[in-house]
């Protein structure tokens, strides 16, 4: 949001500059200072660029088609001031101040406002695209945390379900051990059964 701001302040600084370098070829023209009116009008013309390479910046930023439009009517409206400003030196030049000060304020006073307004709404916009990148970053967070979560609980119960397994095992195999602990037991037995039943009769 700071980004649009620090956008939107410029544009509207820009905007400021050459309404009012204009205002300074208006009034250095009717007080015959050429020094004064040429750096009104380089002034003018670098407000001008400026606020015109702004909106090429912005629309890069990713704007709707409502958005593209206030950025169209920001521009024509820069362009439009720029063709009548035009005029405004070569009446002064000619004498006709009072002329060329109803011109400026007739149509290029408004025009000025007119444009303020859209980077105004322009700025809404902006805001607007903020907002609901915010909301799909939270959502993200919001599945993400709860694929954490199912992972988490996958995990445990991967792990009881192996205890359990090799509980059973262990058990098992104790069982099995104990079994043939026992048939060993008991072969050894009758082993020594059949041995001694050898010797009685060897000895019969």
């Amino acid at each position: 949001l700071s980004e649009e701001r620090r956008w939107s302040t410029s544009a509207k600084t820009s905007v400021l500059t050459f309404r009012l370098a204009e205002r300074g070829i208006l009034l250095f023209s009717a007080a015959k200072i050429p020094p004064k009116v040429a750096s009104s009008k380089e002034l003018f013309a670098k407000a001008i660029a400026d606020i015109d390479g702004k909106v090429r910046e912005l629309r890069s930023l990713g704007l709707r088609d409502e958005g593209l439009q206030l950025a169209g009517g920001v521009e024509a409206g820069v362009l439009e001031y720029a063709r009548i400003q035009a005029d405004i030196p070569k009446l002064c030049s000619a004498g006709s101040i009072q002329e060329a000060m109803q011109e400026d304020a007739d149509r290029l006073v408004p025009l000025g406002g007119k444009t303020v307004n859209l980077i105004d709404q322009l700025l809404g916009q902006l805001r607007e695209l903020d907002s609901q990148a915010v909301a799909r970053a939270g959502r993200m967070a919001s599945r993400n945390h709860l694929l954490v979560g199912l992972l988490i609980m996958l995990a445990l119960a991967a792990c009881a379900f192996g205890s359990l397994v090799v509980a059973q095992t262990t058990r098992e195999l104790k069982k099995i051990t104990s079994e043939l602990g026992e048939g060993a037991a008991q072969i050894a037995s009758a082993a020594g059964q059949v041995a001694s039943s050898g010797q009685t009769l060897a000895q019969g």
